[in-house]
């Protein structure tokens, strides 16, 4: 199983999105089981920046000002999901549009993000479902909604999903693609080079340090290399 995390840049870049859906369509009779997680991406920095409103980043979230502010991000995390699964759909990939706050997937606790049962997310990974996560949390108390980091809510659901052969997949720009002249040796976690080639860093750097198995790749390096789906990254 593999959990692909879809960063701000490439969750927002609908080239890679659809090059990414033609190589899952053309990975049949056999696909692999996948699920995929995405953030606010930089459709809610631009929905804020409309309105003058200017948010930097804090650890992955964006640091918005207001309830009003906080609606905005959540409509467009939302609508963010919403098109990553059109685009996949379009290319007959059997997408499900599933928000991190429903069935309490997804729970924001003082403690960090929380995971409630993912049984029916594996039934639907079986079934040659493609789930598409946003980053969206439940609050326990107020069951109000909100943001959280796409390195916590990736780290947090492959946790819980707790498969021996789950691995989580991040892509890697074009900046970056000297790291596969070395693929079959795994790259330390020290060498990896900076947002700029691996825009999901600190998504890989959380999970290695977790113990969890973590691939460098590209669509085409994924469904069509003979030598294995992608680089590893080690502690």
């Amino acid at each position: 199983m593999y959990v692909f995390c879809l960063d701000d840049y490439h969750v927002g870049d609908p080239h890679f999105l659809q090059s990414l859906a033609r190589e899952i369509t053309g990975s049949r009779p056999n696909p692999p089981r996948i699920l995929m997680v995405h953030g606010s991406g930089e459709a809610a920095e631009r929905a804020l920046e409309g309105q003058g409103r200017f948010r930097k980043r804090t650890e992955g979230v964006l640091a918005i000002g207001s309830a009003e502010e906080a609606a905005i991000v959540d409509r467009a995390t939302r609508q963010a999901n919403q098109k990553v699964v059109d685009t996949l759909t379009d290319e007959i990939v059997p997408a499900v549009s599933v928000q991190g706050d429903a069935r309490n997937l997804f729970v924001h606790t003082d403690s960090g993000v929380q995971v409630g049962s993912t049984g029916w997310l594996r039934d639907l990974v079986e079934n040659e479902g493609v789930p598409v996560i946003s980053s969206i949390a439940r609050h326990p108390q107020t069951g109000g909604a909100r943001e959280v980091s796409l390195a916590e809510a990736v780290v947090a659901l492959a946790g819980a999903l707790d498969s021996n052969d789950l691995q989580i997949v991040a892509f890697v720009r074009s900046q970056g693609r000297n790291l596969f002249d070395k693929r079959d040796t795994p790259i330390g976690v020290r060498d990896l080079p900076d947002e700029k080639a691996i825009p999901a860093r600190d998504t890989v750097v959380r999970a290695v340090e977790r113990g969890q198995q973590v691939l460098l790749t590209t669509p085409t390096f994924f469904f069509g290399s003979d030598s294995g789906r992608g680089r590893a990254v080690i502690a």
